[in-house]
């Protein structure tokens, strides 16, 4: 039974193994059941998901969403925080 919101903010490469959701950070190793995971919200820029990670994400129903926040500079000089949300839904 799914229960599980993985929050991914660290560069990590996310893989997808026997039913398992492998995630590598630096020298850190997590392996945690696909069947016990509802959503992965990824927050930054050096998170890595190959499509065919996202294939088998997306089969058995996790949802998956990417979030990159980018101060830009306005011509007034005041910070611009532009935020982008992409999810990953199955049809």
């Amino acid at each position: 039974m799914a229960f599980r919101t993985l929050e991914i903010s660290n560069p990590a490469e996310l893989h997808v193994n026997k039913a398992q959701l492998e995630i590598t950070q630096g020298e850190d190793f997590f392996s945690i059941p696909l069947e016990d995971i509802v959503h992965i919200i990824c927050y930054g820029q050096d998170i890595r998901v190959s499509t065919m990670t996202m294939s088998k994400l997306l089969e058995t129903n996790v949802i998956l969403a990417f979030r990159y926040v980018k101060k830009i500079w306005t011509w007034e000089h005041q910070p611009l925080q532009l935020q982008i949300l992409f999810i990953c839904l199955q049809k």
